[in-house]
């Protein structure tokens, strides 16, 4: 049996990739869903620039979807660099494969939109390219809580580790004490 949560879970091994969270799609979403996952993206993203864990920015179709919603720009900051997509799987654009590959990172960490479309092709093809998977379950979301639940089982079943945002924020801090942790700390409380 495998272990429930990837061997390679450390910020040194990790970048975070943020999924299509987008204008046009994303005010289709019940505001509550929209709360969740703006807020985990954005604990995420802070955990990730203290520790310097890489972040990828994607967007689909932005011609018909729009860019990035503010509150995830506003997060993101001078990290806003989206990548441009057209597949549903963020690695079968060469243009992302090739930013994550020149990552040099074994473990992604999603967040985005839509679990049971973008984020589950995305992590297929990742497994399948060799990293270890963890997905934020409250930094993903659908358009309907069905979807959404049969999404994150499908990504279970994949062997993704599908655990809260806090619990990844704080396996990349490791430990208790630094200046990371104490900001990361605020962040939650």
């Amino acid at each position: 049996m495998s272990p429930p949560f990837p061997a390679t879970r450390l910020a040194a091994d990790s970048a975070l990739l943020v999924v299509d969270i987008q204008e046009r799609l994303f005010r289709v979403f019940p505001q509550d869903v929209r709360t969740r996952v703006a807020t985990t993206t954005a604990l995420l993203v802070e955990t990730a620039r203290r520790l310097g864990v890489p972040v990828f920015v994607t967007e689909q179709y932005p011609k018909g979807l729009g860019p990035t919603v503010p509150e995830v720009v506003e997060a993101l900051g001078d990290l806003y660099r989206p990548l441009s997509k057209l597949h549903f799987s963020c690695p079968r654009d060469p243009g992302v494969r090739e930013a994550l590959r020149a990552s040099g990172r074994t473990s992604m960490t999603l967040v985005g939109i839509e679990t049971h479309i973008c984020i589950t092709t995305t992590a297929e093809d990742l497994l399948g390219a060799g990293y270890a998977v963890s997905i934020a379950c409250d930094g993903v979301g659908s358009r309907r809580e069905d979807l959404h639940g049969a999404g994150l089982a499908h990504l279970r079943a994949l062997g993704c580790a599908v655990v809260p945002g806090e619990t990844l924020a704080y396996r990349w801090l490791d430990a208790a004490g630094s200046e990371a942790f104490k900001a990361v700390s605020k962040l939650v409380k």
